[in-house]
């Protein structure tokens, strides 16, 4: 049977490597990128000036299916208004000159949390332009995305502990973590297009961990003895406040720092459910950070 030509925006990140491999097993996957690139699962590609509205018009002639994954997460960076927010709306007027049916639209779930950085404020921008255009899009919030040899996020924090005999960690009382694996989110997306899902959904990987659960877990794989100290919420908060004054590194640092003041609890059965999916165990699917 002749697949469905379905556009992916953002192929070569992180997680849309793991898009186009998995989309491939149900759709003809087209990368439209400004650059170069050779990905597992995508059979077509169009390189063009993402600026110009003639060719991603002409990149999305045909297709039926768009999975928008692109974006710019470096709160700091001067693009990310430019990319986040004015890069979707071009792209959603292609896609509705296109006749395109079904729009995936990969958001953060700093939005479900209304976090204030610019980071998350251009993302829900964008979730906005989405959905005025495609009242029945598919918005996948995603909290925070791990994987194998993974080297952001939990991957530093791993190699804090094989670095440090004493790790400092915010207190369970200020944050509690539910990550996802990449593939995960992979997964979710497509069998959110195979059931035909539309609104907004947070993506977690279990239920909430505190970052000493967590590395608890991360010391015991590396077979290292570590101390996991709780520093109190209102000693971060106000170094917080500090780096709010200062340079761009240290105002990004800002905001990473008051994103984690949240408490998530996202009821991963009924997001199971909901997709029709089990997810693995998240102490499973931790352990491919150290593959």
């Amino acid at each position: 049977m002749k697949k469905d030509i379905l556009i992916l925006t953002g192929a070569s990140g992180f997680l849309g490597r793991h898009l186009a491999h998995e989309l491939s097993h149900d759709f003809k996957v087209r990368a439209v990128s400004h650059h170069a690139l050779r990905v597992k699962g995508v059979s077509d590609y169009k390189i063009g000036d993402l600026k110009d509205s003639t060719f991603l018009e002409q990149a999305l002639k045909g297709s039926n299916v768009v999975v928008h994954c692109a974006a710019i997460t470096n709160t700091m960076d001067p693009n990310l208004e430019s990319v986040n927010v004015h890069y979707t709306e071009r792209l959603v007027r292609a896609a509705k000159t296109a006749k395109v049916k079904r729009f995936v639209y990969i958001s953060t779930e700093n939005v479900t949390y209304q976090c204030k950085d610019p980071y998350t404020q251009s993302k829900a921008l964008a979730e906005f332009i989405v959905l005025e255009s495609f009242k029945d899009a598919l918005i996948l919030r995603p909290s925070l995305i791990f994987g194998r040899s993974d080297k952001r996020y939990l991957g530093i924090f791993v190699k804090a502990i094989r670095m440090l005999p004493l790790v400092p960690v915010f207190s369970q009382r200020a944050c509690m973590l539910q990550p996802i694996h990449v593939e995960d989110v992979a997964k979710l997306t497509l069998q959110g297009l195979r059931l035909n899902k539309k609104g907004v959904f947070t993506l977690v990987g279990g239920g909430p961990m505190s970052f000493s659960e967590i590395g608890h877990f991360f010391a015991q794989r590396i077979g290292k003895t570590c101390l996991f100290v709780p520093i109190p919420g209102f000693l971060i908060k106000g170094v917080s406040s500090l780096l709010a004054f200062g340079p761009k590194k240290a105002k990004r640092l800002h905001f990473m720092l008051e994103n984690a003041f949240l408490m998530r609890n996202v009821n991963v059965r009924t997001l199971e459910e909901n997709f029709a999916h089990t997810l693995p165990p998240l102490k499973e699917r931790l352990k491919d950070i150290f593959l």
